[in-house]
């Protein structure tokens, strides 16, 4: 054997194995030099290209798994919040609260009838060990009460329309000095 023919031959040999790697290979239905598909660079190309994705997405993952990391958990922070030391009254910022306690239904009918429920509405406070129980007074909500709220976004616009036809609703009475106390620092 010459040295040029086993030159090619050595190549031909390369050629088959990087030839091998191509998955869109085509069958023939006869035999086309021994072979029963017809192999090419564009899907030699193609191949390795989706084999090295494959593989480097898979070891992105594993590296995960091994980390016990989540990239999708996220930690946010709250800035602005109430301390002990701040105290918010209500009447001063006009701020209104209301509730309504109804049938949890396509009626929503009030659950307020005064022969079988009398609500009650407290403020607690718990400082340090100290339990202090505050009660307010309220009253149904009037028209010039929902005319006091402040005006309600477009998504919670029929929502507040729907309570405010039901007449459901409660107000806590102005002048009470309500405030909120922070969390304790």
């Amino acid at each position: 054997m010459t040295k040029a023919k086993t030159k090619v031959c050595t190549r031909q040999r390369v050629y088959e194995q990087i030839e091998s790697l191509d998955m869109f290979g085509s069958p023939v239905s006869l035999n086309l030099d021994g072979k029963t598909e017809v192999k090419s660079i564009a899907g030699i190309i193609a191949s390795s290209l989706i084999i090295i994705m494959l593989i480097a997405y898979g070891a992105s993952r594993f590296n995960v798994l091994i980390s016990s990391s989540n990239p999708t958990i996220t930690q946010t922070t709250l800035m602005e919040y109430f301390d002990s030391k701040k105290i918010v009254n209500f009447d001063e910022i006009g701020f209104k609260v209301a509730f309504a306690v109804e049938q949890y239904d396509d009626s929503r009918k009030g659950k307020d009838d005064p022969n079988f429920v009398a609500w009650t509405v407290q403020l607690t406070k718990n400082i340090g060990k100290v339990e202090t129980i505050t009660p307010l007074k309220f009253h149904k909500c009037t028209d010039a009460d929902y005319d006091s709220f402040y005006k309600p976004a477009n998504s919670y616009k029929a929502m507040f329309e729907a309570s405010r036809s039901r007449k459901n609703l409660y107000c806590i009475d102005d002048g009470q000095n309500v405030e909120i106390f922070g969390m304790g620092d």
